[in-house]
């Protein structure tokens, strides 16, 4: 199972408790209350006391799952000598870690089926149906019809939990038959208190109370919180980590380009160069990933992006005029005219070969993207930037799974 390490700001979390306090004893926002009676324990202290609560119910419990995902517990005793959530094997027990104060909560968690279709961030609107239990089985909310919620704006747990699955299938309805769902996200979390209410009490819940939440993960929508024309959940630094069976995990708040202290998903000038994102930006989706990336096309760049990781030599043939810029993966020009590369797989020995693109004087990105004759996981995406300030070319071979600055990426220095 992997282990998926998310940062969460402390203050963000201290902040989401007063909204919570305000306005919500459900999920969404169910009414609740708090007393002065109750001082704020120590977190660490907190933590090691629910940690232990929580392991006591998985070694003392029993689940049922339905064909539908709905699940039922059974408490283990002599006369009822049933396997234990740890013990069993249909849903291994997963562990993810949440950073948060300074704290590293292990949150454990069923996965009883993972999905098939988008995954959301901790930052996306979630469309869910829900049951929440105490560590005494006591229910204290449920949304049996799938609702709509705010990842970021609920408790924390869900927000940093429910990227471990994908939503499912809408399934289109007949006469007057229910819209339905099949092959959705389901799974059981069980969430310490200080990723839940903590010291606030909810309903007949006192405060410090763990928290057991059933769900299905129906469907969800991508938000753009800067509304810069660039998806939340494509503000991540995948730089970091280009392996994509993990790069879910990255979370969009620990990403911030340009140093200012505001992540990218809440700045809408990503590179600090004073010009909105949303104006330098075009969408182009890789053919290998799916991914939508983003290629700023204020720059004279020329560039070579291959799809697979490995080393390449480059062959560009250039209009008259134009100095041929010998083996780089990209260079600057600024000669208008045709332009092509030949690409070869250094390990293999495969040769793909671009498209003849036509360089104009204007600011028109283009993108041409090319499968390779002999080399099917090889896939050349070529592309023509006009008007970049020139500011150096790279030697290195770029690979890459998703970038979101192409100028950055291809030259560090470039302002």
């Amino acid at each position: 199972m992997y282990l998926a390490g998310i940062k969460i700001d402390f203050m963000n979390k201290f902040i989401k408790i007063v909204l919570l306090l305000i306005v919500g004893v459900s999920i969404t926002s169910c009414h609740h209350s708090t007393s002065d009676d109750y001082a704020i324990n120590d977190y660490g202290a907190q933590w090691k006391i629910d940690s232990v609560a929580i392991d006591t119910f998985l070694d003392t419990h029993h689940i049922t799952v339905d064909t539908d995902y709905n699940v039922v517990f059974d408490t283990i005793t002599t006369t009822n000598p049933l396997q234990s959530i740890r013990q069993q094997t249909q849903y291994p027990l997963g562990d993810t870690l949440i950073v948060q104060g300074g704290i590293n909560y292990h949150v454990p968690f069923l996965k009883l089926r993972e999905g098939t279709q988008d995954r959301p961030t901790g930052l996306d609107s979630a469309y869910v149906s829900y049951k929440g239990l105490t560590l005494y089985r006591k229910q204290f909310d449920a949304s049996p019809n799938p609702v709509w919620f705010k990842l970021d704006e609920v408790i924390t747990g869900w927000g940093a939990m429910l990227p471990n699955f994908k939503t499912g299938t809408y399934n289109v309805p007949t006469g007057n038959n229910p819209v339905t769902y099949s092959n959705f996200g389901a799974g059981v979390i069980f969430l310490p208190s200080a990723l839940a209410y903590y010291n606030a009490s909810v309903g007949s819940v006192g405060a410090y109370s763990p928290m057991i939440f059933t769900f299905k993960l129906c469907a969800l929508r991508y938000r753009d919180q800067d509304r810069d024309g660039v998806l939340t959940k494509d503000e991540r630094d995948f730089a970091s980590n280009t392996n994509p069976l993990t790069q879910w995990s990255l979370h969009p708040a620990d990403y911030d380009s340009d140093g200012d202290g505001i992540s990218n998903y809440l700045d809408n000038d990503d590179d600090g160069d004073h010009t909105l994102t949303k104006v330098e930006n075009t969408a182009f989706t890789n053919s290998i990933t799916n991914k939508v990336i983003y290629y700023p096309y204020n720059g004279n760049k020329l560039a070579v992006m291959m799809s697979v990781l490995g080393s390449y030599t480059y062959t560009w043939t250039v209009p008259n005029g134009a100095t041929n810029p010998g083996n780089v993966s990209s260079f600057i020009s600024t000669v208008p005219g045709i332009y092509s590369v030949q690409v070869t797989n250094n390990a293999t020995g495969c040769t793909t070969v671009s498209n003849a693109l036509d360089m104009p004087a204007t600011t028109e990105l283009k993108v041409d993207e090319i499968s390779s004759t002999c080399d099917n996981s090889a896939k050349l995406s070529f592309i023509i930037a006009p008007g970049m300030p020139s500011c150096g070319s790279t030697t290195v071979p770029a690979t890459f799974y998703d970038p979101n600055r192409l100028r950055k990426y291809l030259d560090p220095n470039c302002q």
